[in-house]
């Protein structure tokens, strides 16, 4: 990680070189505010380099950031020149390629810079920078907390079985487009918090533009798309789940990005759209169980815009999707096989990757959680509701497409049976508030012109409109900027928000596992409130999980006790007398470190075990506090 003040260097640097080229992009053009741009991104990369590595090596020190890092900035800045000199050669957009696919490419990129496009453009890069900068900035400042640090435990798999296989040879299927990609980043940056976390910031960094497109094909207004990827660049949901190490920003893009270009295939006829939509849709299914309602977009858009005859929809098409989409279940076979399962458990994976269509039962819990949190948009879902399907007749297929997906993945949520936590509405809210920012601008544009109001007041009004249903209904500029400069320790503003289970603070589950591990001798026990943090910051195993009353799900009986689940050595300690046991068959000292004791329903019985251990008589101190008070570690020496 930077040190504060390179770090702080480095991102002004960069926002100075966005806001110039914006302006370059706005005034001059293409060509000049390219080459401007990469030869700016070479100079700050190669500046960040001797700040960051040179120095710190030259003195003795260690290096500060890893310098594969800065090659790749180097190398993409060197990408940039090339592009620039190549734009200098070109008359605008008539210069040919030699390659017809090189010609297209390159017209399409031109056409963010004619006249009518600069300034959308500017207007998008600044909005889609501002919305990464907010999710990447510090992004492995904090260490891992719940449910995260199994996908940091499968990265760190891959890297030793090119699977997600646990110690005690269970394979964690879940995330598995999440962990790759992540194991890809270590390659570059090393194993940690960022590698962790990057593919989320990543993903709902590409949302942001993904919503531009999609507000404004279907609102037929630019500006409504800036208000729109806006809003979601400044949703405190939409940074919080970027910065959180698990597959839901992902799947969430994967699913949007199914969606868009699902429309784009069938409303253009262009089967090579419709394959980018199978391919979204595949990695979507592959990564989360809610991925395939990816599955129903590809299908209602063979029924919303008809079974015809055009090449795009031929029988042979239709068949080579729907055997793609039945067969994405062979990734759980081949897990199945690769890790030494029988070959009669084949039929029960593939029963398995469908069952949940066995499980639906309708529960209240989800549209009573977002419609009481979001009344606003309760509301607008039936304005838009109305104004897309009854007051822009021309386009009713595909304000019909965006309305049904815009709301099915809270039905879905509603009839399978996941747990009730809030954080599930995330997957929904991306589209749901594109469509609300949609239909109102659609609503108020026609309301004003049956009022006969000039068509420049009109789309002034609207958006003006727009904008103030975006800031009141969804964003909260104040708590979204808050969010990254987070520390341990801090409380959730907003627990709604909390994309953790349960918790109420942002706990610290690193300094304190490094300390136990670097003091614990051979003879000495290792107890933790959190085995997985040690097993992923320690590489090692902890003699002990302390869960007082014990957890159905994690900890198995077996013939010589109790074992924790994913782990081979580790046991439990579900009471103070087992703890008291596991002192006294101890040669050495016990060591217990503390993870989050504290949820939002109050302390853990856990925080009371140093008091049982003090009124039993027992010789037992702390001996260190991490980032944040509940991030302890106490030494039993005797009992």
């Amino acid at each position: 990680m930077f040190p504060t003040a390179t770090s702080e260097f480095f991102l002004l640097s960069v926002a100075v070189v966005m806001l110039s080229t914006y302006l370059d992009i706005y005034i001059n053009g293409v060509s000049s505010s390219v080459l401007m741009f990469a030869r700016l991104f070479v100079v700050l990369s190669l500046s960040l380099f001797a700040v960051s590595y040179l120095i710190p090596v030259v003195s003795g020190g260690d290096p500060w950031i890893d310098p594969r890092t800065i090659w790749i900035l180097i190398a993409a800045g060197g990408c940039l020149a090339y592009w620039s000199s190549v734009e200098s050669q070109s008359d605008a957009l008539n210069y040919k390629y030699q390659h017809p696919q090189v010609a297209k490419v390159h017209s399409k990129v031109q056409t963010l810079y004619t006249p009518d496009n600069r300034l959308w453009t500017g207007l998008l890069l600044l909005v889609f920078f501002l919305g990464s900068f907010l999710r990447f900035y510090n992004l492995g400042y904090l260490s891992l907390t719940s449910d995260e640090i199994y996908l940091g435990m499968s990265i760190k798999a891959i890297g030793e079985h090119w699977l997600p296989i646990y110690p005690d040879g269970t394979l964690y299927d879940r995330g598995l487009v999440h962990v790759y990609l992540g194991w890809i980043v270590t390659q570059i940056i090393g194993h940690g918090e960022t590698a962790v976390r990057f593919p989320s910031a990543l993903a709902s960094s590409l949302t942001i533009p993904l919503l531009y497109f999609i507000a404004r094909d279907f609102s037929g207004d630019k500006r409504i798309g800036i208000v729109a990827a806006a809003t979601w660049a400044l949703f405190p949901w939409g940074i919080e789940f970027a910065r959180w190490g698990r597959d839901y920003a992902l799947v969430s893009f994967l699913f949007i990005a199914t969606f868009y270009t699902t429309y784009l295939g069938f409303s253009n006829r262009r089967i090579d759209y419709l394959g980018f939509a199978v391919g979204f849709c595949i990695l979507s299914v592959v990564n989360s169980i809610i991925g395939f309602i990816s599955i129903g977009v590809i299908g209602l858009g063979f029924v919303i815009w008809g079974l015809k005859r055009e090449t795009i929809l031929k029988r042979r098409n239709i068949i080579a999707i729907a055997i793609v989409l039945l067969i994405i279940p062979i990734y759980r076979v081949l897990f199945h096989l690769v890790t030494g399962g029988p070959l009669a458990g084949i039929v029960d994976h593939i029963i398995y990757a469908y069952v949940f269509l066995l499980q639906f039962k309708f529960d209240p819990y989800f549209p009573a959680a977002y419609h009481s949190h979001f009344t606003i948009g309760s509301i607008l879902f039936v304005i838009s509701s109305l104004s897309l399907l009854c007051f822009d007749s021309k386009n009713v297929r595909e304000n019909a497409f965006l309305l049904f997906f815009s709301y099915v993945p809270l039905v879905f949520m509603s009839y399978y049976n996941i747990h009730h936590q809030p954080r599930y509405l995330y997957f929904f809210t991306p589209l749901f508030i594109t469509m609300c920012l949609v239909g109102v601008a659609v609503f108020i544009r026609d309301l004003l012109n049956w009022i006969d109001i000039s068509e420049g007041t009109r789309r002034q009004t609207t958006l003006i409109f727009v904008v103030i249903i975006a800031l009141f209904a969804f964003t909260n500029v104040g708590y979204a900027t808050e969010i990254p400069t987070r520390n341990h320790g801090a409380t959730y503003q907003e627990p709604f928000y909390s994309p953790t289970t349960g918790l109420s603070t942002y706990g610290d589950s690193k300094s304190q596992m490094i300390y136990v591990a670097n003091h614990a001798d051979r003879n000495d026990s290792v107890v933790t409130t959190g085995f997985q943090y040690y097993y992923y910051y320690t590489g090692e195993q902890p003699d002990y999980w302390l869960r007082p009353g014990g957890h159905a799900s994690f900890i198995q009986e077996t013939p010589n006790g109790t074992r924790v689940r994913y782990m081979t050595k580790t046991g439990a300690i579900t009471s103070p007398e087992k703890l008291v046991s596991v002192a006294n068959h101890t040669k050495g000292e016990v060591w217990i470190a503390y993870w989050q004791g504290e949820t939002n329903t109050g302390p853990r019985d856990e925080l009371t075990y140093p008091a049982h251990m003090m009124d039993r008589g027992c010789d037992i101190e702390r001996v260190y506090v991490g980032d944040e008070e509940l991030a302890t570690v106490w030494r039993l020496n005797s009992c």
